[in-house]
């Protein structure tokens, strides 16, 4: 079994294919600050694409920094 096989979003629970791979939505952290549920704790988050299109159409303000033009 290769690294990625068994992979899952986070978020949603699915597991991640070639295109989730490729783009790795993943956010890894030693360890978390103060402020958080989770201080002093280490995170390892992977998000499909799905899940980030869904959080990145729900930010106030956006976090896409630029934009294809078609």
């Amino acid at each position: 079994m290769s690294w990625e096989q068994g992979l899952c979003c986070n978020l949603c629970g699915k597991e991640l294919d070639i295109f989730d791979i490729q783009n790795d939505f993943t956010i890894r952290k030693d360890q978390v600050g103060y402020g958080s549920a989770y201080d002093g704790d280490g995170i390892e988050l992977r998000i499909c694409n799905a899940c980030f299109d869904k959080i990145a159409f729900s930010c106030d303000v956006s976090p896409v920094t630029s934009e294809c033009s078609p």
